[in-house]
């Protein structure tokens, strides 16, 4: 007589004909489109259940949360280095050189104008 698993229990056996293959899709397509700082496990797990699962009952997908934790890591290293590699090969050349240590320009003739006679105060040397 041979053991079966317990349903739900090993990766290979997700419910209702639903593969890893699908699972990751979704997750890429969840994590390209949502903000990190407010995406967790249980959201993603959330929206695999309505997506792959809409006739299935709620929390059908939590016995794979381990699974989809592991898969929205390698998916997210995934992105991370394609970001990476993006930014490494689209950083644009300087137009120009940046100028090293030169003085500030010159303030331009208008900005000293003279005070007018009756608002000058007397010097010292008056």
């Amino acid at each position: 007589s041979s053991v079966t698993p317990a349903r739900g229990l090993m990766a290979g056996e997700l419910p209702a004909g639903v593969t890893e293959e699908a699972v990751s899709r979704e997750i890429e397509r969840v994590l390209r489109t949502a903000n990190w700082d407010e995406i967790t496990p249980k959201l993603v797990l959330r929206t695999l259940e309505q997506t792959l699962l809409p006739n299935e009952p709620e929390n059908v997908l939590k016995p794979h949360k381990k699974l989809v934790k592991q898969k929205m890591d390698a998916v997210m290293k995934l992105i991370l280095d394609e970001r990476s590699a993006f930014a490494n090969d689209a950083e644009p050349e300087p137009a120009e050189p940046a100028p090293v240590d030169e003085p500030p320009p010159a303030p331009s003739p208008e900005a000293k104008k003279p005070k007018k006679a009756k608002d000058a105060k007397p010097t010292a040397a008056e």
